[in-house]
């Protein structure tokens, strides 16, 4: 397992560090038989472990590592957020976002572009570069497929790409456009933020946009979030989106773990472990 971080990575503004948790296949499988790259944007209070004083079972190392397992073919990257505001995650790089880490989500953040350059930084980053000849990880790099994980807070940043999605569709952008073409599967997992609003899009323009694009969308949801009778927009906000999207006939699959218990946030990081 390997950590990265890059510091000042500029395109139309400066990216700040943006430190990732790096695994290989389970099955230990050569780079070159790879089958696709699943990234992770993880919640509020996850870190690297020295860094925890609670929930360490799920810091970004642990979660890597059980990806790994679920996707055993896959290369496992968990995208840790660049700001911290006391256990409130920021995900400044994807989303501009206020002290406390609530999302205001706009048409252009430059979210898929920082996406995109993250990537080019994994294929430029010397370890690989050493075990790996550099033709076949550019290939690597430049070929594979996506599964987008947003897990908690971390959907903030699913959420932001959904709106780029349809701004790019009216001002193309060759390089987003071909890193977009290659995302198969996002994962929305009990979506949360602080906000009292905007914690799933409910806009039926963009949702439009996203079911053309043919994207298998997987909604996993837990009592802790959308049975929660003090936030009660996210449950709303979550049944607009699905039915918005089952309604565009979109490639969409929904699950509600532990039903039948009370909200809690235990099962709500336990859906980690469940969900597929």
């Amino acid at each position: 397992m390997l950590r990265l971080s890059w510091d000042k990575i500029d395109t139309r503004h400066t990216f700040k560090q943006q430190p990732v948790t790096l695994c290989k296949s389970q099955r230990c499988v050569p780079f070159i038989e790879m089958r696709a790259y699943t990234y992770i944007y993880m919640y509020t209070e996850q870190n690297f472990e020295e860094n925890m004083t609670k929930y360490k079972k799920w810091s970004l190392e642990k979660v890597a590592t059980l990806l790994r397992i679920k996707f055993p073919h896959s290369f496992i990257l968990v995208v840790r957020p660049n700001r911290y505001d006391d256990s409130f995650s920021c995900y400044d790089n994807f989303v501009r976002s206020n002290r406390i880490g609530v999302p205001s989500f706009n048409e252009c953040h430059n979210a898929l572009t920082h996406f995109r350059i993250l990537l080019k930084s994994v294929e430029q980053y010397q370890p690989l570069q050493e075990a790996v000849p550099k033709d076949e990880l550019t290939r690597i790099c430049s070929q594979h497929r996506f599964k987008l994980i947003g897990f908690s807070k971390g959907c903030v940043v699913l959420n932001q790409f959904v709106h780029e999605f349809h701004h790019l569709q009216n001002n193309f952008n060759q390089e987003d456009s071909a890193v977009v073409s290659r995302i198969d599967e996002m994962y929305f997992l009990d979506a949360g933020h602080a906000g009292s609003s905007n914690i799933w899009v409910t806009d039926a323009v963009l949702l439009r946009t996203l079911s053309s694009l043919g994207i298998k969308i997987h909604v996993h949801v837990t009592p802790y979030q959308v049975n929660c009778t003090r936030r009660k927009w996210i449950g709303k906000e979550e049944k607009i989106f699905t039915k918005t999207l089952q309604d565009l006939n979109a490639n969409l699959v929904r699950h509600i773990h532990f039903e039948d218990k009370p909200p809690s946030i235990d099962y709500h990081f336990e859906l980690l472990n469940v969900f597929t």
